[in-house]
């Protein structure tokens, strides 16, 4: 079995909520009870890991000189470029939590 990770609180709570939704997911994969279990033990490190935010950062840095319209225009295309990113990240997060979480239920199977 996976050693247990101590999450920081905020992650502790995201986690928390997550657990009722993951446990069915895991069973619904064929897990015993047992197994799921496990499964949860050992996920639960790839949970931090798999936080969009622990990903990426977009930061805006408004260099001097730029006018009013042009500082709009740069925020404007950041936040969509982000909006776009964080659609992707969330698409391949749920990709890679499918794929470690049917990898994990295989093992203790």
């Amino acid at each position: 079995m996976g050693k247990l990770l101590q999450l920081p609180p905020s992650e502790e709570l995201a986690w928390r909520r997550q657990m009722g939704g993951l446990r069915k997911e895991i069973a619904a994969k064929g897990a015993s009870p047992a197994a799921t279990e496990k499964v949860m033990a050992e996920f639960r490190g790839y949970h931090r890991e798999l936080a969009p935010d622990s990903i990426i950062t977009f930061n805006l840095w408004c260099e001097e000189g730029f006018s009013d319209v042009q500082h709009q225009a740069l925020t404007e295309a950041v936040y969509r470029l982000r909006e776009d990113f964080d659609e992707y990240c969330d698409t391949r997060i749920g990709i890679a939590k499918d794929i470690i979480l049917d990898l994990l239920v295989e093992k203790y199977r």
